[in-house]
């Protein structure tokens, strides 16, 4: 038989005060940070269902966008507003803030991207929760489909997409060479490319490049800061080669100017002159340099501007300057094989790479380009191609 204590008394035996006195201390303790934990997993409980719903209203907007590319009302008052704001009503988040679709590549093309993107601003229930995140928590969710409006075989009957329209005439800060006056024909031409202007330089290359520039003149006026669009054009005048008495000079031997010039058309525009090659020093110099000076030995340049014809010339140079070149013109690529455009894009300058649209019909004859052939654009916009209307190559 079990024994119960008794006390002095013959009463049972009671939990002493001091132990009943801890443990509801500890309870004390305990229960604040119980009721934290509770308030914090009701707000984020709420949050975590308010994102999720945020990711819905995304995938809504994003699937009516990729289904109706060709609208131009994407505003507050437009049924792409009201399917997303729909479904909003169940999440207490406001305002719910909805952008407009971004299309990749724009205009949108079947194959392409959309994504859309909405944000709002979740208010907690708690005042513990709202004291320790400042009143709200902002939450966002953004989506990607792929443009499917329509139908691959689509083109086939209403034909290609048309081109988008040209854009107008891209303007940048090119200024002029300087020097300028004083440089051969052919290094002024260089400088001229070399600061990023695509406009006609006249005259083109040929016989006169080794003459010597003595003025200009150009189809824009500067602005105030001195830049010029790099569509200007130039036009240079050179000094004629003097008269020569019979047998005096004979033209062939007349020292050709050759500052600014690369090495190899140096080179050839000193035989041209009738100079010999082996006289063109020093040896071994590069084709990526430019000549900066040239000094015509052992006897000095006649009065002329004549010297004998197994003269030598010594010159020094730098290294040829990067092209400033900021816009680049786009190759047609209608009825040219998917094949051959990288080549084509990048001999163009163009630093982006180009895009395929259906990939997996690779290789094809290009029915379809997003920017305007023979047109200037940056030499960093990106190109999307695409196949035939039959989509076989």
């Amino acid at each position: 038989m079990l024994a119960v204590p008794m006390n002095h008394s013959g009463r049972k035996g009671r939990r002493p005060a001091a132990s009943r006195g801890q443990g509801l201390v500890e309870m004390a303790l305990l229960l604040p940070l119980l009721l934290l934990l509770l308030v914090m997993s009701i707000d984020l409980g709420r949050a975590f269902f308010g994102w999720i719903t945020l990711q819905n209203l995304s995938r809504i907007g994003a699937n009516y966008a990729a289904t109706h590319p060709d609208l131009s009302d994407w505003g507050p008052t437009s049924r792409y507003h009201a399917l997303i704001l729909r479904d909003a009503q169940a999440i207490n988040c406001e305002p719910v803030a909805i952008t407009d679709p971004v299309f990749t590549p724009y205009p949108a093309v079947f194959g392409g991207d959309v994504t859309v993107s909405v944000t709002c601003s979740f208010a907690l229930l708690t005042p513990i929760g709202s004291a320790l995140v400042g009143g709200s928590l902002e939450l966002g969710a953004a989506s990607t489909f792929p443009v499917r409006a329509g139908c691959p075989d689509c083109e086939a009957v209403s034909g290609p997409p048309p081109p988008p329209p040209p854009p107008p005439p891209p303007t940048a800060c090119n200024r002029e060479p300087n020097p300028f006056v004083g440089l051969s024909v052919g290094g002024a031409r260089n400088a001229w490319t070399w600061a990023g202007f695509t406009g006609t330089f006249t005259p083109a290359a040929g016989a006169d490049d080794g003459r010597t520039v003595t003025g200009r003149s150009i189809n824009q006026v500067p602005d105030a800061d001195g830049c010029l669009p790099h569509w200007t054009t130039v036009a240079v005048a050179f000094d004629p080669l003097p008269a020569q008495p019979d047998g005096a000079c004979p033209s062939s031997t007349y020292v050709p100017n050759l500052a600014n010039m690369t090495v190899g058309d140096a080179k050839t525009g000193w035989q041209a002159a009738g100079f010999l090659a082996e006289n063109f020093l020093p040896d071994g110099l590069t084709g990526n340099l430019v000549i900066v000076t040239q000094t015509i030995g052992p006897t000095e340049v006649a009065p002329d501007g004549c010297a004998d014809p197994a003269s030598t010339v010594t010159v020094t140079t730098m290294t040829k300057p990067k092209a400033a070149k900021q816009y680049c013109l786009v190759p047609v690529f209608i009825g040219m094989w998917s094949a051959d455009a990288p080549a084509a894009w990048s001999a163009a300058g163009f630093t982006t790479s180009l895009r395929f649209l259906s990939p997996e019909l690779l290789p094809y004859i290009i029915e379809y380009q997003s920017l305007v052939g023979a047109t200037w654009e940056k030499c960093g916009t990106a190109l999307t191609l695409g196949p035939n209307p039959e989509g076989t190559p």
